[in-house]
């Protein structure tokens, strides 16, 4: 696999929008693990894990499962009320995750993927968890 980051295969993506329609969820309802798995039922479809997933292999040319299958893992594990209660406040400024991910990379079956699939995991990664604190955030407070 490639070595360096090619700009031409780019993912476009907009996952901090995850979590913005909250509205379906009914008010003075406790926001629950449920609550965050709703969140990937809206229209911005590529920040549902096999979505994410297709458009990442497709963008860098993966076809080892095992590979794809980490970086869903690392993306898109632990997203539940009690890990993410966890994420330290205010939110630090580097990403989020970022040190899983590069501590996977060094290792089988990531180790010498190309380093734009490394950075676009780390990138998904931290947007995801501040987009979905923030949906969090946003469904609590209208419960108060």
């Amino acid at each position: 696999m490639k070595d360096d980051f090619d700009p031409r295969f780019a993912i476009a993506t907009d996952m901090s929008r995850v979590g913005q329609r909250v509205g379906p969820h009914p008010t003075g309802a406790p926001v629950t693990d449920d609550t965050i798995q709703q969140l990937f039922a809206l229209p911005q479809t590529h920040a549902r894990p096999q979505e994410w997933t297709k458009r990442v292999e497709r963008a860098y040319g993966i076809t080892d499962a095992a590979v794809s299958r980490t970086l869903e893992r690392l993306v898109f594990a632990g997203l539940t009320m009690e890990s993410l209660s966890k994420v330290p406040l205010p939110l630090p400024a580097n990403p989020i995750g970022a040190k899983a991910i590069d501590s996977a990379a060094r290792k089988d079956p990531l180790k010498g993927v190309d380093t734009g699939v490394v950075e676009t995991a780390k990138a998904s990664r931290d947007i995801l968890v501040r987009a979905l604190l923030a949906a969090i955030q946003a469904l609590q407070a209208r419960n108060n």
